[in-house]
């Protein structure tokens, strides 16, 4: 059964991959953009071949070797996080207050 906080969190991440490719659709236009611009100033083969090379390694070269480190560092990040809380609920969890007698009611 789902929770309030569970359907907060998921429109949370929701959001959070609508800007995520909000973000790229802007790159990837901005990259169109200037694209035309240059061709539209130097019309040359030479250009559209380095345009083609620098932009498309980038793409396919620069973009998934990041995306593939970064999981990993996400990940990784996020399994410390999990085992810095779960001590801390552990330990919540075994402290005793001091000020409480073991002998009074908790009525």
């Amino acid at each position: 059964m789902r929770t309030a906080s569970d359907a907060s969190s998921m429109s949370g991440m929701k959001d959070e991959w609508v800007a995520a490719w909000a973000f790229v659709g802007i790159m990837i236009a901005i990259k169109i953009v200037l694209g035309v611009i240059i061709f539209i100033y130097m019309p040359l083969r030479e250009t559209a071949s380095l345009y083609t090379v620098v932009h498309l390694s980038a793409v396919f070269g620069l973009i998934p070797l990041l995306a593939l480190t970064g999981g990993g560092i996400v990940f990784w990040w996020k399994v410390v996080r999990l085992r810095m809380q779960r001590r801390r609920l552990l330990e919540s969890e075994w402290q005793v207050d001091p000020d409480v007698s073991p002998h009074s009611s908790a009525t």
